[in-house]
């Protein structure tokens, strides 16, 4: 009879004052629950006990009110499916309509202590902040082992997976130094070095065939070039001497040579032209022949690394007829590296 006096008098006073209080007179809200011995040192336990189930019980419960909470301490029952496809570990859980959705204690469960899969677009507003990786180790996108600092693995053979949005191949060039990118053997990215290109610092007067002029078989000598005004910054030592080219600093360079040579009297004209680096063969031609009161053209080129104060020059050598001389000839240096 006591207690249901009590369940009685508890009801009447919900309906009266809408709130329920444990341990206290004065609940503060629709149910104040609080402690017992709030302070001191009593062992005896105060708190709220949630209660327990194991997963198949919370898989199984149908109906399920919208936030109601409940603690699995077991998972080896059950599936993680359905209702339950979020409970993989014991722990507390709220019901959010549809599943079960894990509440999260300590640390609870982010990037730095889980993996995990995103479920769905996440954007990050910097909002003016920076976002920096420090200290060791490194990041991969498309790559779980990651060798570099920072690793793109497109999946697709030929494809970098790097894009610039702002940047393409219709953007124009930049007209100051240039530093070109590369990737070695093994896909790191790497520079080039600076690119300095001096097209057309040494062109061939060709229609001066006392200068360049050659004589009978087996003559030889030295393609001297006269240097043209206005050629655009090349440092003063490659200028050293007419005709040979003096790399102004360490690099790889690339040496493009072309012309056209005329013959007056003899159709039998053969011509080998030879690249010489310090003065010592590296490229050599093969024999072009020239027809008679007409031209034809030869073209080759040679790609050397080149310490600075180091010599290119290009000779030629008559290995037949007489009375012929170089036109329209060019000499074109870049380094690419």
């Amino acid at each position: 009879m006591k207690k249901l006096f009590l369940l009685a008098f508890v009801s009447f006073s919900a309906q009266i004052f809408a709130q329920v209080g444990i341990n206290t007179p004065t609940p503060a809200a629709t149910l104040d629950i609080t402690a017992k011995e709030p302070t001191g040192t009593a062992n005896t336990v105060d708190g709220v006990l949630v209660p327990r189930v194991d997963r198949q019980r919370a898989q199984s419960m149908t109906s399920v009110p919208t936030s109601t909470m409940i603690y699995v301490n077991n998972i080896s029952t059950g599936t993680a499916t359905g209702t339950t496809a979020n409970v993989d570990a014991v722990g507390f859980y709220y019901f959010n309509g549809t599943v079960w959705v894990k509440i999260a204690t300590g640390n609870g469960v982010n990037i730095y202590n889980a993996d995990g899969s995103l479920a769905g677009v996440r954007n990050v507003n910097l909002n003016g902040n920076n976002l920096g990786f420090t200290g060791t180790g490194n990041v991969g996108i498309g790559i779980g082992a990651p060798t570099a600092k920072l690793e793109v693995a497109s999946g697709t053979t030929g494809t970098s997976g790097l894009k610039f949005s702002n940047l393409n191949s219709s953007t124009p060039a930049f007209t100051g130094t240039k530093t070109a990118l590369g990737i070695d053997s093994s896909g790191n990215v790497i520079s080039m070095g600076t690119e300095n290109t001096y097209t057309g610092l040494y062109v061939v007067n060709g229609v001066n065939p006392t200068t360049f002029s050659y004589g009978g078989e087996g003559s030889t000598g030295t393609v001297s070039y006269t240097t043209t005004a206005g050629y655009g910054g090349a440092p003063a030592a490659a200028l050293t001497n007419a005709g040979i080219f003096t790399a102004p600093t360490a690099g790889v360079y690339r040496f493009d040579f072309s012309c056209a040579m005329i013959n007056t009297n003899n159709p039998g004209n053969r011509m080998i032209f030879s690249f010489k680096k310090n003065e010592t063969t590296i490229v050599q031609s093969t024999a072009v022949g020239i027809v008679i009161n007409g031209t034809i053209g030869a073209a080759f080129f040679t790609i050397q690394t080149m310490a600075a104060g180091e010599t290119m020059s290009v000779y030629y050598n008559n290995t037949s007829g007489t009375n012929g001389y170089l036109a329209d000839s060019n000499y074109i240096i870049t380094r690419i590296q």
